[in-house]
């Protein structure tokens, strides 16, 4: 079975949907044509709304409508971006048995408490439905995307989101580096590797968050250089700066407290969104109008962009001090930038694009889709992690948001009694900053530590006033098992720390290296003999020397004469190379041994996640019998209209007016019925109902059809009957062309024909009594399954084809064929194969072994052997 390779974009306010194709990358649509759908969902009575439906209620429904989760997930409910939440969005939002950041909805009517990885998860699997109707195929594996400025925590309850929701996230990817993605893997003109790299600055300001990243460039590979965000500007900040003007112009112009009223609060706030949009394309003053606005009153304002601009320059202030902070950190000056480039619907806001040119010495290019940027990168880092996509190899090289430092237990009394040698190349102190802000990751380091027993390391981020969340705190980690062996005082241990392509910081893994005994066998080492020398009476060495004669035989006789002789070093004859004797030695090697190590990080626990995992499956089977039976109930409220209708048109004349006005009451009372007590009726009930109507009103429907195609039937079924006549009178006047008919054959036809017309005149008398009200008793269908039943017997039998003419038999010619091709005279003798020329035959009269090719009258040359 094939699996879809998508790509989600979940952002604040919308989401999109990218899949990898094999022609590039496409943005699917939601069930109403659009590309983005609502990041939202909604709970009304029993039923759960997702995407485009639950955004459409908003309004009277502001309370369980919820929006903006992602900016809540992996947050506490005392971070202060939950308050900031809450002065943005209409639902509650609550603190949890641990303090995380929930929200409370009510459910069936009953108040519920779900934490916002739940309620990510039913927006993921709203969007798995999207791509999987797209794409014909199951969603499985996918790419999600976060903003850079995103924590450990809140990356992780990312993955347990899209564990609850049943698909696999084979990737968290940064928004800016997705962006970056879909940017350079469909460049063809990057500069080679060994050249000075292209430098890009993408600017992405969307619904909630700023994010500045400066990315290099080359052929096949892209990295981070720098990244600067502000997780609390986007584009509603615009959007409450023109809501808070204008609630303070109604409260002194209509005196109306808009914010005493959650429905004029949505209805304002879309319309100050609208508002901002024609400000971003008009220099002219704009009206606002808002009718019924709060107690029938009508509000109207105006608004030119000189002025939104005035009131938002606190917001473009932060801006600037973004990107001129990314700049900064990429070491980079405006002269070393390639291009710009503008991502999110914020840049469309002309005071903005000003601010690009003036902080990066250039205009803003727009050669990205400002709103689908990051789906495309998401689908294609699916492409690249799946097996079933061939992608050209293209590197990402990301940057670490925030630095990380490792802590550990000060003075450990374990160490107690260590001299300084003992501790030899381990850390000391009690921290590490193990990586550094915007160091390239994913990225692995070993640390090494002396150790006596067990202890404890502390991940956290270095610099806590950097992060948008109270606690810095990313997990701690509890190496176990350290034993020291008896050869040592304590135990070397070596922990792996990384972080993954996920920016998940993690121990991976962790092992002493144990001193142990271990034998090796070493040679020993034997004084070597000195060599005998002649010497004289007087003990001085005696000089000989030696004839060239003596030197001169066979290189057997030297190695004979050279064992015999014993002189040193002369290899005996015919034997093997003594083996050097040895001896065992024990000597101290390290060996390493994994130990455990006890993570408590910042997830969801197993028995949490299976069972939100089942409050899912409930809430989708809930779903399904739900829109079950809304589809019965939609189709009983569309045959009552429909048949209303038709009483009125088609089946006014097929209907007495006794049967219109019953049915008419019929429709009616099931009409009132939904709208009434029906409206929450089960699936049988409206099954039940919509049987009775269309038990009577199909019936009434009959009558007009059958009244419609019943001269077409008549027509067919009696060319039919013409055609087969036709044949058969051809036959019986023994037309040549029917003669290969066999008499049993045509006895079936004319039978078959026979009963037919039998068959068609008794339904055209009938149909001639009916009234336009008169129920067939004969149907339409009837005729053309006769007509279908004549063809079948018949036609094979008139249209069988002619057997073909048997072939002419051979007459007499004067003589037959003799050998080698001549033919006999009256004689019986060979005749020549050329008339009136002899046969070239040697004398002696023997035919030669071979004879040259002879060339026949109107013949081809042939080889005579």
């Amino acid at each position: 079975m094939s699996f879809a390779v998508v790509g989600f974009d979940v952002g604040s306010l919308t989401s999109f949907i990218g899949a990898a194709k094999g022609g590039g990358v496409e943005i699917l649509a939601n069930e109403v044509s659009e590309r983005c759908t609502p990041s939202c969902v909604a709970f009304t009575g029993k039923a759960r709304l997702l995407g485009f439906v639950a955004e459409q209620q908003k309004v009277t429904n502001a309370a369980n409508t919820v929006t903006s989760f992602s900016r809540l997930i992996g947050k506490m409910e005392s971070d202060p971006i939950v308050d900031l939440e809450r002065k943005h969005n209409f639902f509650s939002i609550v603190a949890d048995d641990q303090g995380n950041a929930a929200i409370k909805v009510k459910i069936d009517d009953e108040p519920m408490v779900l934490l916002p990885e739940q309620i990510l998860a039913m927006h993921l699997h709203k969007l798995a439905q999207i791509a999987e109707y797209n794409t014909k195929t199951k969603v499985v594996d996918v790419v999600l995307s976060v903003p850079s400025y995103y924590t450990d925590r809140e990356r992780r309850a990312f993955l347990d989101a899209s564990r609850i929701a049943g698909l696999n996230c084979m990737r968290l990817v940064n928004e800016t580096t997705a962006i970056g993605l879909a940017y350079g893997l469909t460049k063809k003109d990057l500069p080679a590797v060994d050249q000075p790299s292209r430098n890009v600055a993408f600017v992405s300001l969307g619904n909630s968050s700023l994010q500045v990243a400066l990315v290099a460039f080359n052929a096949g590979k892209m990295k981070v250089i720098s990244t600067a965000c502000d997780p609390c500007l986007g584009g509603r900040d615009f959007d409450m700066c023109i809501f808070d003007h204008f609630v303070a112009e109604i409260r002194e112009k209509y005196k109306l407290d808009v914010m005493s009223n959650v429905k004029a609060r949505v209805r304002l706030l879309k319309s100050c969104e609208g508002l901002k949009k024609i400000m971003s394309t008009n220099s002219t003053e704009i009206p606002l109008n808002v009718e019924c606005l709060m107690e029938d009153t009508d509000v109207s304002s105006k608004m030119k962009r000189e002025f939104f601009e005035k009131i938002c320059e606190p917001l473009l202030l932060r801006i600037r001090k973004t990107m001129v902070k990314a700049l900064h950190l990429s070491k980079l000056t405006p002269e070393c930038l390639y291009s710009v480039e503008l991502v999110g619907g914020g840049t469309r806001i002309p005071a903005v694009k000003r601010l690009v040119k003036e902080v990066f010495g250039r205009e803003g290019s727009t050669t990205l889709n400002a709103d689908e940027a990051v789906a495309r990168g998401c689908a294609l880092q699916a492409a690249i992690c799946s097996p079933s996509f061939k992608v050209r190899e293209f590197s990402i090289a990301d940057s670490c948001p925030y630095s990380i430092t490792l802590q550990w237990e000060p003075k450990d009394e374990v160490m107690e009694g260590l001299e300084d040698k003992d501790v030899g190349e381990a850390v000391r102190g009690t921290s590490l900053e193990i990586f550094e802000h915007l160091s390239v990751i994913p990225a692995s380091k070993m640390v090494k530590f002396y150790r006596k027993g067990d202890f404890t390391l502390k991940a956290s981020y270095s610099h806590p006033d950097g992060l948008h969340i109270k606690n810095p705190l990313i997990g701690t980690f509890r190496i176990t098992n350290i034993v020291p062996t008896p050869l040592e005082k304590c135990c070397l241990v070596r922990v792996k720390v990384r972080v993954n392509s996920n920016g998940i910081f993690t121990i991976s893994s962790a092992e002493v290296m144990e001193k142990v005994e271990k034998e090796f066998e070493v040679p020993i080492e034997e004084p070597k003999p000195e060599a005998p020398t002649a010497a004289n009476a007087d003990g001085c060495e005696m000089e000989t020397e030696t004839q060239p004669s003596e030197v001169e035989g066979t290189v057997e006789q030297s190695l004979t004469a050279g064992a015999s002789s014993g002189i040193p070093g002369a290899p005996p004859v015919n034997q093997p190379p003594t083996k050097p004797k040895t001896r065992m030695e024990k000597r101290l090697v390290r060996r390493p041994r994994g130990v455990p190590v006890e993570s408590v990080t910042f997830h969801l626990s197993h028995n949490k996640l299976l069972e939100f995992v089942d409050f899912q499956a409930k809430l989708n089977q809930s779903d399904a019998i739900e829109q079950e039976r809304q589809d019965v109930q939609n189709a009983l409220e569309a045959y009552v209209y429909e048949m209303r209708n038709k009483l009125d048109t088609c089946l006014q004349q097929h209907t007495t007016e006794r049967e219109r006005n019953s049915f008419n009451e019929a429709l009616t009372n099931t009409e009132d019925w939904i709208y009434g007590e029906g409206a929450e009726a089960k699936k049988l009930d409206l099954s039940k109902r919509l049987t009775t109507l269309k038990k009577t009103g199909d019936r009434y429907y009959l009558r007009f059809t059958e009244a419609e195609k019943r001269s077409s039937a008549i027509s067919a079924l009696t060319n039919s009957c013409e055609e087969v006549q036709k044949v058969v009178r051809n036959y019986l006047a023994e037309d040549p062309q029917y003669a290969h008919l066999s008499k049993e054959e045509m006895t079936r036809v004319e039978n078959t024909l026979k009963g037919m017309q039998q068959r068609l005149n008794a339904f055209v008398e009938a149909s001639k009594q009916w009234s336009p009200t008169t129920d067939p008793t004969i149907l339409v269908e009837d005729l053309y399954n006769a007509q279908k039943e004549l063809e079948s017997i018949c036609y094979p039998i008139i249209t069988k084809p002619k057997p073909p003419p048997p072939p002419p038999k051979p007459t007499a010619k004067s003589g037959s064929k003799a050998a080698g091709g001549a033919t006999e005279d009256g004689k019986g003798n060979a005749a020549s194969p050329n008339p009136g020329k002899p046969l070239n035959v040697p004398n002696g009269g023997e035919a030669p072994d071979s004879m040259p090719a002879t060339t026949f009258a109107g013949g081809e040359d042939m080889d005579v052997d």
